[in-house]
């Protein structure tokens, strides 16, 4: 990175909470407080599109799916939601036990971890909904990552003051 200066982009009415660049593209994805979500093409001063009906919260986070064709983003009520992104159609949609505040797919697409704020964290199967609860940190789940060379590895950080490894 030459750290050269390319650009201010606006186009959300509050905060924007998280950025994602869409593998094998220009385009990226955003996710803000006015509970929308944006598809950007960088070398456009606007967002390209806007997705305002898909949250009834701030949205805390964005993930794109390694292929690029899913997106999932989730909000401050524990609202989670999948769309693919060449016809920005919603997917699935499902409500967690509270506030989802970070999410990560693995290496292959076929696994969503949520962050929760419970403490848990939701690990879903996204070919059949399937859901288990890794539970461990004695606050809220503050991010999750998937080692994407190690799949199935995932680390989370909590408000607990620890980060935890699963297997």
């Amino acid at each position: 990175i030459n750290a050269e200066y390319m650009g201010t982009y606006r186009g959300h009415g509050d905060s924007v909470n998280a950025v994602s660049w869409v593998p094998a593209s220009a385009s990226l994805v955003s996710a803000s407080g006015d509970r929308s979500v944006c598809l950007w093409d960088p070398r456009l001063p606007q967002a390209a599109s806007a997705f305002k009906a898909l949250h009834p919260a701030p949205v805390n986070d964005v993930a794109v799916s390694p292929r690029g064709d899913v997106v999932a983003s989730s909000d401050a009520s524990g609202v989670v939601v999948l769309w693919e992104l060449r016809t920005q159609t919603e997917l699935h949609r499902v409500t967690e036990s509270g506030p989802a505040n970070k999410i990560a797919f693995d290496g292959a697409g076929s696994a969503l971890a949520v962050a929760l704020d419970d403490g848990a964290i939701a690990l879903h199967n996204v070919s059949n909904w399937t859901v288990r609860l890794l539970r461990g940190h004695d606050g809220a789940v503050q991010a999750v990552k998937f080692d994407l060379q190690e799949t199935p590895r995932l680390v989370s950080a909590g408000a607990d003051g620890t980060w935890r490894l699963w297997d």
